[in-house]
């Protein structure tokens, strides 16, 4: 040990003398190499801590006696985040010095002093618990499960340009509020990695100025097949597609179109134009569908069963192409009667 360690060096009677709270705090603020060793000796002893600056080894803790305020850890800052990685706005820093150490701030309920439970744990850290598992490489929010076990409910993942926030086993939920997406697509998908293969369905907002929304399913494969269109300027639906509806309800497609059915009946309309319908307690169908012969015969056509009236003060009302006028023909008694209207 050199002569100036020697001197710097502080005696066991200097120690011995921080007998006060007064000691401590002039030894620490003498700025000088005896008064910092003084103080670091001393708060390894259970003494005071260093006023400015220093390395203290072991545990703080600021215990608060019952039933008065709590004690608090107050940290200012002055500086501009304005250097690289915002490195000049942090006031508190967690570092991690090996790959699977976690640098995390836990909350304890500490009600039975000699049993305390952590119930939620929160920061960031680089590897797993698994040398073998996937790098983690995220910040989160972990708390209790029904078994007192940490779990990742909130997770950012970092070291990316465009990042994905997850939860895991957790709802999200709105109260009171709104839930805002801008320039966004809402995904339904196997799990939260965001890969193509495991998306399933999606809706997604135009671009442009007229934000409609459109519905998609998805292959497996990365392929989006449209199903449904929004209009947001006319509020009209295009269903088979995406494409721009002209009616509030735009349909197409190769199979039946449009159908209702009940549990013995159903109605559908069918893309060549066909309305059928059907029922369980009869074997086939009846359509009906315009028929056109040339450019002069058009028709409606019936097929698979009969047009019965059964009203006898109705019938089928025909227009005389020469007066303009409208007949109805009706059957009483077996006999046809053309009455004007």
């Amino acid at each position: 040990m050199t002569n100036k360690q020697e001197k710097d060096k502080p005696s066991d009677n200097t120690l011995n003398s921080i007998s006060s709270e007064e000691d401590g705090l002039t030894a620490a603020k003498e700025g000088s190499v005896q008064g910092s060793a003084i103080a670091r000796q001393a708060s390894s002893a259970g003494g005071f801590l260093p006023l400015k600056g220093g390395t203290v080894h072991g545990d703080i803790k600021f215990e608060t006696p019952p039933n008065t305020r709590s004690n608090r850890i107050i940290l200012e800052a002055w500086e501009r985040s304005n250097k690289p990685n915002k490195r000049a706005g942090d006031v508190l820093e967690l570092h991690w010095r090996t790959p699977y150490a976690k640098p995390f701030i836990g909350w304890w309920d500490s009600t039975d002093p000699d049993d305390p439970k952590m119930k939620a744990w929160m920061g960031a850290h680089d590897l797993p618990n698994n040398p073998a598992g996937t790098p983690h490489r995220h910040w989160s929010v972990e708390v209790s499960d029904s078994q007192g076990q940490m779990q990742s409910r909130f997770i950012i993942d970092y070291d990316k340009d465009h990042t994905n926030i997850r939860t895991s086993s957790a709802d999200f939920g709105v109260g009171w509020g709104a839930f805002r997406l801008a320039s966004s697509t809402l995904e339904f998908t196997t799990n939260t990695r965001g890969e193509e293969e495991i998306q399933r369905w999606s809706v997604r907002r135009s671009q442009g100025k007229r934000y409609n929304l459109t519905l998609a399913r998805h292959d497996g494969s990365g392929g989006e097949v449209p199903v449904a269109r929004f209009d947001r300027s006319t509020g009209f639906i295009a269903l088979g597609g995406s494409f721009e509806p002209d009616s509030i309800l735009h349909l197409k497609g190769n199979q039946h179109t449009f159908k209702v059915q009940s549990a013995t009946k159903s109605y559908s309309i069918k893309s060549d134009g066909h309305m059928l319908w059907e029922s369980s307690r009869h074997e086939g169908a009846i359509s009906l569908s315009a028929g056109f012969s040339g450019s002069r015969h058009r028709n409606l056509r019936l097929a698979g069963g009969d047009l019965q009236i059964e009203d006898a003060d109705r019938g089928i009302i025909m227009q005389d192409q020469e007066t303009k006028t409208l007949h109805r023909i009706t059957l009483r008694n077996g006999e046809f009667r053309i009455t004007s209207i």
